[in-house]
């Protein structure tokens, strides 16, 4: 997925703890990714009510094609959107994309000191694959 969500490898992952104290162990707002052929279905009966377009809505955000089940993501939203929230969990780690700029790095290291652990990708070579390497 790097290579989708996080500019080719530039950006970061953020590993967050989920349990039942915190929004992404609330299953009415953290939930998997549905993983079908077709579109979500909805019809104007249903978006006319209330609780008929909360569903609705519910279905079209956490829905992606089939195609993408390999991800098998899990989404949270804010219904209220340019707002502040906080973090939804305790962070665990954070790893880089294999080519996050040293920039980057520094600027998170010096943020968060030593208190979360920090990792960046490397690709392997001749395999679609990446391991992780401790930053120290």
């Amino acid at each position: 997925m790097w290579s989708h969500y996080a500019d080719d490898h530039k950006g970061v992952c953020i590993e967050f703890e989920r349990n039942d104290s915190n929004e992404l162990g609330n299953s009415k707002v953290t939930r998997k990714v549905a993983y079908t052929k077709n579109y979500p279905s909805m019809n104007v009966k249903s978006l006319l009510s209330k609780d008929g377009h909360e569903k609705s809505l519910m279905r079209v955000l956490y829905t992606k094609s089939e195609q993408w089940s390999y991800e098998r993501e899990w989404r949270t939203f804010q219904a209220d959107g340019g707002k502040v929230y906080p973090i939804p969990g305790e962070i665990l780690s954070i790893t880089f994309g294999a080519r996050a700029s040293d920039l980057d790095i520094d600027i998170i290291k010096k943020l968060v000191g030593h208190s979360i652990p920090l990792y960046k990708a490397q690709l392997k070579e001749n395999e679609f694959r990446i391991k992780l390497k401790k930053i120290t």
